[in-house]
């Protein structure tokens, strides 16, 4: 969901924040698209661990981790838990 979607929803008493603000290193793929199926994997963890079942995701980023270019998918994002 977006975050005005969440924001609305948490006004209404529909969603509540259950953790904000996590960041998350989305294991190397060989390509991009296997970075964010990682990432995305990762969210889904975080979620089931978390109890929620929604989540905003705020920023990403691929990050530079070494001398020959390889990069990394760092993802920030809130769960949330919406009836």
């Amino acid at each position: 969901m977006s975050q005005q979607q969440a924001e609305a929803a948490i006004k209404t008493g529909n969603c509540k924040y259950l953790v904000k603000g996590r960041s998350y290193m989305a294991p190397i793929g060989l390509t991009t698209k296997n970075d964010l199926k990682n990432g995305a994997k990762g969210i889904d963890e975080w979620l089931e661990i978390d109890g929620g079942n929604a989540y905003v995701l705020t920023s990403y980023k691929w990050i530079t981790v070494d001398d020959d270019g390889t990069t990394q998918l760092q993802l920030e994002f809130d769960t949330l838990l919406c009836e």
